[in-house]
């Protein structure tokens, strides 16, 4: 049986639809039945009907604004349309929030009946994708889909499968942990069974003795996490937990995900107990950013940006990037620059080099850009730079 709510705010109408049929017949049952558009989102919220039989125009919200509403907690809930008006503009919005059918009052049973069909048909289609995907998309193949969310990898299919399939991720306040173990004997595969098994969390085994996953902190707790592992190692001595606070960016999260991704790593060899989350966290990023500066410094002549750091030190370039900002209080784009700027000056100061060679070898390709870069950050071009250290006047102290 499919469950379906009436939307109407004419009295007789509702009821109309309601007992106009025998519903049962197509598989249908009536949950409830709504005055208007706010108590129609509350019913949904309460209830979550398969389908919603609505009409367009009444007091308060309208069946249209209520669709909407009702599509952000579920986008997948299939909508039908009643309405007295044969607008088009009607028509056009419920085009636009993914309508399964707008029909025009009066309505026949006859249409009635086939368009509430259609509607449960798309039901079924929807379960049997859902059932491709658990088939297709074994426990490995999400862990994959989930490690590229994490890691800030997804591109726009990932991200609409990951929406279709764990909505809460980017809609809920999201909490991320790992356990480590440290018995050999624990079987981390079928903890990870277990987890996936619960809504609202979505984990990846890193090895043998490590776990990450990612819950949804408004439908469950770090508790819950703690009471699935004791029901498979009947003890809490054999593991230990980090888990953040909540965290509402998905950047906060790739952060946090690869701090615990190199605790993962640090101790698959090793089950000694590790330093707190937060220490690790800093030390993680004070390595990061010195990672970052010595590929810099040591290819200052060549053509650097973001891009080519992160490929280097396998990171996105969001996450070095936020890491560097939040730790050096300055864009890796900048300390490039300031650090060319600085190579210049040593080279105009200690050699005889050519403005030309200084601009190549400060990685400049452009000596115009080397000009305009230069005299931002000196006030002065690299030409009055040089005369000032023999103690020649450039025009503009002339003007002073």
């Amino acid at each position: 049986m499919y469950n379906l709510l009436i939307v109407e705010d004419c009295i007789s109408e509702r009821d109309a639809l309601k007992n106009c049929v025998d519903w049962s017949l197509i598989g249908i049952n009536i949950v409830g039945v709504a005055s208007n558009g706010l108590q129609g989102i509350e019913m949904f919220t309460d209830l979550n009907p398969d389908i919603i039989l609505t009409d367009v125009k009444m007091n308060g919200m309208d069946g249209i604004n209520m669709a909407k509403n009702i599509r952000e907690l579920n986008p997948n809930v299939q909508i039908i349309f009643l309405s007295s008006y044969d607008d088009f503009e009607y028509a056009q919005k419920a085009i636009t929030i993914n309508a399964c059918a707008y029909l025009t009052k009066p309505v026949d049973e006859f249409n009635l009946l086939k368009t509430v069909k259609m509607a449960i048909d798309k039901c079924k289609n929807k379960e049997s994708k859902e059932s491709d995907f658990n088939r297709k998309y074994s426990i490995l193949a999400q862990q994959a889909l989930i490690h590229k969310l994490l890691s800030g990898l997804i591109n726009e299919d990932d991200k609409a499968l990951i929406k279709n399939n764990f909505p809460w991720i980017f809609k809920n306040k999201n909490i991320l942990f790992n356990v480590i173990f440290n018995d050999d004997n624990v079987k981390t595969t079928d903890i990870l069974q277990e987890l996936f098994k619960t809504n609202n969390i979505c984990c990846i085994q890193i090895s043998n003795s490590c776990i990450i996953g990612i819950m949804n902190s408004q439908q469950i707790s770090i508790n819950d996490v703690k009471n699935i592992i004791y029901n498979h190692t009947h003890s809490n001595d054999i593991y230990t937990l980090h888990n953040t606070e909540v965290l509402e960016d998905l950047r906060d999260i790739t952060i946090n995900y690869y701090d615990y991704l190199n605790n993962c790593i640090n101790s698959q060899n090793s089950h000694e107990s590790k330093p707190e989350h937060s220490i690790l966290k800093q030390n993680n990023k004070s390595q990061i950013v010195d990672n970052i500066k010595s590929f810099i410094h040591e290819h200052l002549s060549e053509q650097i940006n973001v891009q080519i750091i992160a490929k280097e030190l396998h990171f996105t370039p969001n996450y070095i990037s936020t890491i560097f900002k939040s730790t050096c209080k300055e864009s890796i784009s900048s300390y490039i620059m300031n650090e060319r700027i600085n190579k210049a000056i040593n080279l105009l100061s200690n050699t005889k080099l050519s403005i030309n060679e200084i601009s190549d070898q400060c990685g400049y390709e452009n000596v115009t850009y080397f000009y305009i870069q230069f005299k931002k950050v000196k006030n002065i071009t690299p030409a009055e730079f040089r005369k000032t250290l023999s103690g020649e006047h450039y025009e503009m102290d002339a003007q002073i």
